[in-house]
């Protein structure tokens, strides 16, 4: 019988750790899938791979590894798929239809990796990429690079529309996940996969228009307000994703607010929701308001378009006074625009700040 080599015994081992690896990869991906990140288990992982716990923690060693792995591996597939097949199309309303498309139908899947940069990951429930490995940020700046590139060459760009693409990238996401999640409520019209593509397609490509329309309006914010406004990292994406909504379903006379707000976001400074400065007026805070001449103060509390309607003191911040207030500070004066004309107003003092209260999720 002839005697197996040591290099052929290293390469067989290797072969089945390899294979090992891959299958507690394809189980453990499932299981995240239907049980999400935190209720995840080494335990249920180990049985769904037919493998012992032991196993599990000698191959990844966390159950974060393992996730980084799994993500890390959905990431790079995407990247590849958009690189060779859809970024080779030249028409940029076909491209777009084909990655709606190619989303549409890896949406669960894809999800576990695009998650992490939502707002859904501030809740708590995924981990911090930052924690998993600086490859699968890169994975997501690439992502965002590629879709930014079709963008770019959309008929309906012009210059400063290239400076604003990964924004546009952006937006593509926030839309995308707000007609899925439409889609997935009681009594939503069930419709084939390439229909709802085209029908995203076609919001996304308005969304597009909306943004050109409103450039003009973008390139007049002053320098010193651009300084002079703070925006909590928890605000920012839920904001972000509000403003894509509202471009997919608004119409064109709201381009010009939108686009305000959105430049106001973009060029304010960021701050982590532990940090903010406590007389910085947030989403959610409840304050005084005055004319700048003086007058009667009113209390308002600046709130999501959602809750506008709840009390009568809540302002959105999609009105225009809203708008004009947010990341603004104690003692600061703002100008609101209006059909009407235009008004000064003088924040007088901060009677509620999340962050200050440690409501970080409110």
């Amino acid at each position: 019988m002839p005697r197996i080599s040591k290099p052929a015994t290293k390469a067989r081992r290797k072969k089945e750790d390899e294979l090992r690896h891959a299958t507690v990869l394809d189980a453990a991906e499932k299981v995240f899938q239907v049980e999400g990140y935190q209720t995840a288990t080494a335990e249920k992982i180990a049985a769904s791979a037919g493998v012992s716990v032991g196993t599990i923690y000698n191959l990844f060693g966390s159950k974060k590894r393992i996730y980084a792995g799994i993500i890390s591996r959905i990431a790079q597939q995407m990247l590849d798929y958009v690189k060779d097949s859809i970024l080779p199309i030249e028409d940029s309303a076909l491209a777009i239809e084909r990655l709606i498309l190619f989303r549409l139908s890896n949406f669960e899947r894809q999800r576990l990796f695009l998650v992490l940069f939502s707002c859904e990951r501030s809740s708590g429930a995924y981990p911090d990429p930052e924690t998993l490995s600086e490859k699968i940020r890169a994975q997501y700046g690439s992502y965002l690079d590629y879709v930014a590139s079709i963008f770019e060459r959309s008929p309906h760009k012009d210059a400063s529309e290239t400076r604003r693409a990964l924004h546009l990238a952006l937006s593509f996401e926030g839309v995308l996940n707000a007609f899925v999640g439409y889609w997935s409520g009681p009594g939503a019209h069930k419709q084939p996969v390439k229909a709802r593509a085209r029908y995203i397609k076609d919001a996304v490509m308005r969304m597009v228009e909306l943004r050109r329309t409103g450039s003009d309006a973008e390139s007049e914010a002053t320098a010193s307000e651009q300084r002079d406004i703070y925006i909590t990292s928890f605000d920012l994406v839920r904001l972000k994703e509000l403003i894509t909504v509202a471009r997919g379903f608004g119409a064109a006379d709201a381009a010009v607010h939108l686009n305000e707000l959105g430049t106001r976001l973009s060029c304010g400074k960021i701050v982590d929701p532990t940090l903010v400065p406590h007389d910085v007026l947030t989403m959610n805070s409840r304050f005084r308001l005055s004319g700048a001449s003086g007058g009667e103060a009113s209390v308002l509390c600046l709130v999501f378009p959602v809750d506008a309607d709840k009390d009568p003191s809540n302002i959105s911040v999609l009105d225009p006074l809203g708008t004009s207030l947010l990341g603004r500070r104690v003692g600061d004066t703002v100008e609101a625009h209006s059909p009407n004309g235009s008004r000064q107003y003088k924040i007088l003092e901060i009677l509620y700040q999340p962050e200050s209260a440690g409501d970080y999720h409110r």
